[in-house]
C-alpha cells in the first residue's frame, strides 16, 4: 500500500490525508445542502469544527494521561499528527460531550442536525475505506480470484476497495434522497444512513480476514450489523407510517 506521500523534504501520512479531507468534503455537501433543514449552515460549520477540535485535544490528552513517560522524553509529540498517538475513544468521547454542548446552547434540534450532518458520516466512510486501503489495514481474506491484491505475502480480496464502492453507493443515495427523508421525520435520513451502513457491514465482513469468527463463519460485527439493520428498519417504516397517516 501507500501509507507515506513522500513530497519533496516531507513525509506526508496518506490516511491521515484521506481523512481529512473526507471530512472538509463531507462538511461542503453539508452545509450546501443546508435548505433542506432550518439550521443555518454557519451553525452546522461551527458545531463541526468545535467537535473537531475538541475531539483531537481529548484525543492527546488521553494518551498523554496514560503514557506521560513517552511524552516527557519527546514533548514535540504533544503537537505530533501521528494517529499512532492519538487516543480514538476518547476522542470520539470528547467530540460529542462538545457536540450536546454546543446543540443544547443554541437551542438546536438534535435530530435535524444529525439529518443535516449525514452527507458528512457518508463521506467520512468513503474516506475511511481509502485510508484503510492506504494503510493496508482491514485487509481481506485469501483468495485466487483474478481481482485479487497481493497483501501481508498472500492474495487476498480487495476488501478496502469493497468499502469504498459500497461507502460511494450510500453516499449517493443519502444525497438524492436527503430532502424526501428529512420530511418524513427528522433523524430520519441518518437511520437511514445506519440501516444502509449495517446491511453493508453485514455483507463485506465475510472478506475481513481480521474479523472475529462465532460459529459456521458467522462473524461478531455481522451480528450487531443485523441487529442495527433490523431496529433501525423498524424506526423508518413506523416513521414512514406515522407520516402517511399525517398526510391524509
Amino acid at each position: 500500500m501507500f501509507p507515506i506521500i513522500q513530497a519533496g523534504p516531507f513525509a506526508i501520512q496518506s490516511p491521515g490525508l484521506f481523512l481529512i479531507a473526507g471530512f472538509y468534503f463531507g462538511l461542503y455537501i453539508s452545509t450546501k445542502k443546508i435548505f433542506y433543514s432550518k439550521i443555518h449552515s454557519n451553525l452546522i460549520s461551527n458545531l463541526t469544527l468545535t467537535c473537531l477540535l475538541m475531539g483531537i485535544v481529548s484525543s492527546r490528552i488521553a494518551m498523554i494521561i496514560q503514557y506521560p513517560n513517552a511524552f516527557f522524553q519527546s514533548p514535540l509529540s504533544i503537537i505530533s499528527i501521528t494517529p499512532d498517538l492519538f487516543n480514538l475513544p476518547a476522542g470520539f468521547l470528547g467530540a460529542v460531550i462538545a457536540g450536546i454542548v454546543y446543540i443544547n446552547n443554541k437551542q438546536l434540534n438534535l435530530p435535524s442536525v444529525l439529518d443535516t450532518l449525514t452527507p458528512l458520516f457518508a463521506t467520512l466512510m468513503v474516506a475511511i475505506g481509502f485510508a484503510n486501503l492506504a494503510s493496508g489495514n482491514s485487509y481481506g481474506t485469501i483468495t485466487n480470484l483474478p481481482w485479487a491484491i497481493y497483501l501481508h505475502d498472500e492474495f487476498r480480496h480487495p476488501s478496502q476497495i469493497y468499502e469504498i464502492i459500497s461507502a460511494v453507493v450510500i453516499l449517493v443515495i443519502i444525497y438524492v434522497s436527503n430532502k424526501y427523508l428529512s420530511t418524513i421525520s427528522p433523524g430520519t435520513c441518518v437511520i437511514a444512513f445506519v440501516c444502509l451502513s449495517a446491511i453493508s457491514r453485514l455483507f463485506l465482513e465475510s472478506f475481513r480476514a481480521e474479523s472475529h469468527v462465532i460459529f459456521f463463519g458467522i462473524r461478531t460485527v455481522q451480528i450487531i450489523s443485523w441487529v442495527i439493520m433490523s431496529l433501525s428498519a423498524l424506526w423508518i417504516v413506523a416513521a414512514y407510517e406515522k407520516y402517511q397517516k399525517s398526510s391524509k
